[in-house]
């Protein structure tokens, strides 16, 4: 942009014209907004300003973080006739920094895995590290391609975490497991199982054999607490009958008699006990045995 001097300068024919004294505005190296200088048309030169480059690097991500430069201008964007390509005849462009960092774009489907290539302009590589997800009984875990994995929905995300066996999970009010198919959430079969229970008395002479909601459901209704050890689940729950007294009142009558038959016999020897060894007195001297042959040898020495 040109402003017009109030003076006029005339030439002399014949002679070199004398250097255009009209002020122009000339920007810095980098085009900074706000940096451009007036400086004669007759002296204009592009210069460096104090700020940073900032152009936009080829990754289209990052700026340039190089002092004040010559911008490098695409061919098909010059223009001979401007003031800019005019200074530019004698000046080499200098290039902006190379982008060297690594990739930090968001990925789509969106997952917490890094890009692993060095920034770039272009989408990013489906995301092929593997996910680990164990399955719904916990009985295995499973890798699945995160592209894979995070393009499924909730729903199908569920479906193909199951391992399709059988659930394995314990129960929680019965010793029994699970005999689902791998699911999510909680066992439907809680209230509901079918697994067969030997129910005993309380003595455990009596057995009867029930389902195992029917010994949950006599569970809630006697006020008890089904969470017992395995061993003790439906024991007590029938009552007592005639065999049980039988069975209670001949160990007492046996151990009756036999205390009866230790009175009358106190003195009687305990079988299988072993006995006691007598210790040995090792002060006294044991006999010595002589064979016949050592007879004969001292009797003829002493004659």
């Amino acid at each position: 942009m040109k402003k017009k001097m109030e003076k006029h300068i005339e030439c002399t024919p014949g002679t070199p014209c004398p250097p255009c004294q009209e002020v122009v505005l000339v920007p810095c190296f980098g085009e900074h907004l706000g940096q451009e200088r007036a400086i004669p048309c007759s002296k204009s030169r592009q210069f460096p300003c104090q700020n940073l480059c900032g152009n936009l690097l080829h990754c289209g991500n990052h700026y340039c973080t190089k002092d004040c430069h010559v911008l490098e201008i695409p061919s098909d964007q010059r223009k001979a006739d401007t003031i800019l390509s005019l200074s530019r005849k004698n000046t080499l462009a200098e290039p902006c920094e190379r982008c060297n960092l690594p990739c930090q774009r968001a990925r789509d489907p969106p997952c917490s895995h890094p890009c692993p290539s060095r920034c770039h302009l272009s989408d990013c590589l489906p995301c092929k590290a593997l996910v680990k997800r164990s399955c719904h009984c916990g009985a295995m875990t499973h890798a699945f391609e995160c592209v894979y994995y995070n393009n499924l929905n909730a729903k199908q995300q569920l479906k193909v975490r199951s391992c399709g066996g059988p659930c394995h999970r314990k129960l929680p009010n019965c010793p029994h497991l699970c005999s689902e198919i791998c699911h999510p959430g909680q066992c439907p079969s809680v209230d509901q199982c079918m697994k067969k229970v030997n129910v005993r008395c309380a003595c455990n002479t009596l057995k009867k054999e029930w389902v195992c909601q029917d010994v949950l459901k006599e569970y809630r209704r006697s006020g008890r607490d089904p969470k017992v050890a395995k061993g003790q689940f439906g024991v007590g729950l029938i009552a007592c009958g005639g065999d049980c007294v039988k069975k209670v009142n001949v160990p007492a009558a046996e151990l009756h008699q036999r205390k009866v038959q230790e009175n009358k016999n106190p003195a009687a020897e305990v079988t299988n006990v072993p006995k006691r060894r007598k210790k040995r007195d090792r002060g006294a001297q044991e006999p010595v045995q002589v064979s016949m042959w050592q007879v004969c040898k001292i009797d003829r020495c002493d004659a």
